[in-house]
């Protein structure tokens, strides 16, 4: 169950008896903006999410982590065990815009790369956030090309 940065302050804590009581995972995701105290969008306030229950995770966005001025291969080489999956989109750095694969400032390929080489058992799923010319599942494919072609 994927707990949005949004809700950090209000949610998370409530879910947290939940998720011990039932044994249920829960993945927080993060986005890119660090002056919202509320939201998960750093390496520090993933940690103070993961403090609230041992049944917590994360869900690393790859292109908000990396908008918001960090880097996602040495976070996942330290932290790969409590990964759930990963969104991988495009995205300028510095809290810029959604581009297509290839054409933003994500480590799409460093990152694809660390988890063949390592076989980190974790899920990269296409987030297709950004203005297409093509239809959605045009657009997806395309991304998933990108990806196929860059861990070839």
């Amino acid at each position: 169950m994927p707990v949005s940065s949004r809700h950090k302050r209000w949610v998370a804590p409530r879910l947290a008896p939940y998720a011990e009581k039932y044994k249920i995972y829960v993945a927080l995701h993060g986005h890119s903006n660090k002056s919202n105290p509320d939201d998960f969008s750093t390496p520090a306030t993933f940690a103070q999410g993961l403090k609230l229950s041992d049944y917590f995770r994360v869900n690393l966005d790859i292109g908000h982590f990396h908008a918001a001025g960090f880097d996602p291969v040495p976070y996942i080489e330290q932290n790969h065990k409590i990964i759930t999956h990963l969104h991988i989109k495009d995205r300028k750095a510095d809290d810029g815009p959604n581009e297509p694969f290839g054409q933003g400032d994500t480590p799409i390929k460093p990152v694809l790369t660390l988890l063949k080489q390592k076989h980190y058992p974790i899920p990269a799923f296409v987030e297709y956030e950004y203005k297409g010319s093509g239809t959605p599942v045009q657009e997806v494919s395309a991304c998933l090309s990108y990806m196929k072609q860059v861990l070839a």
